[in-house]
């Protein structure tokens, strides 16, 4: 029998309240930076309603997530500088 477990809150949320969302997980942006991005590309996905702008909270931590660095250089980079 498989066991119950409680739905996560997925409902799309507004730009203020993603940024929030992201900064208690310990992903800090602002706002204003996620509406920059929604401009030049690379933020979280996100939902049009009309005017309205979405981001479901799942996909965004899975976004901030994949940009997460244990250090800014590689090898793979110090070889290309090295080249």
């Amino acid at each position: 029998m498989a066991k119950n477990t409680p739905a996560v809150d997925d409902r799309p949320v507004d730009t203020k309240k993603l940024a929030e969302l992201l900064t208690e997980a310990g992903h800090p942006v602002a706002a204003s930076t996620l509406n920059k991005y929604r401009v030049t590309g690379g933020g979280p996905p996100y939902l049009k309603f009309k005017r309205a702008v979405r981001y479901r909270p799942s996909q965004a931590m899975a976004w901030a997530a994949a940009g997460t660095r244990e250090m800014t250089s590689t090898s793979d980079d110090r070889k290309a500088a090295a080249a």
